[in-house]
């Protein structure tokens, strides 16, 4: 039975830690970024594919075929943006200029500080937003 309309069952922490070791970072509390030439200097996609069998077993079938298919840096990122989800992350990213070209940078954060982001971003956006602050028992 199916826990979402991606997975059939919840995707381990070691199988996520190992998806993020292929990306270059020790653990889910690594401060650092990257970018998709730091992938292909990690040699990310050769090493997703080495457990690619591992990764696959946790989809449904008719995702399985799509995202395994032609895998490539953009189903990377989207696979490890799957399993950061259900092990309580997001992979967060922004845009920058490097030599004159865009590129986007990827940071791996607790779903609790990107929840934090989306509201500050709505507050900076809508002025007439209220807040109720109580202290103390109702």
């Amino acid at each position: 039975m199916a826990i979402d309309q991606k997975f059939h069952k919840k995707p381990s922490n070691e199988l996520t830690l190992k998806l993020l070791h292929a990306f270059g970072y020790k653990g889910f509390n690594d401060d650092k970024t990257f970018t998709k030439q730091d992938m292909i200097t990690y040699n990310t996609l050769e090493k997703i594919k080495e457990f690619q069998s591992e990764l696959e077993a946790f989809y449904i079938p008719c995702k399985r075929t799509h995202i395994f298919s032609n895998l490539d840096e953009k189903k990377c990122l989207t696979i490890l943006r799957h399993f950061l989800k259900h092990n309580g992350h997001h992979l967060d990213y922004y845009e920058t200029m490097k030599n004159n070209k865009k590129i986007m940078v990827y940071k791996i954060i607790s779903i609790e500080k990107f929840k934090l982001k989306v509201l500050k971003k709505k507050i900076s956006q809508d002025e007439n937003i209220q807040f109720i602050v109580s202290f103390g028992k109702k």
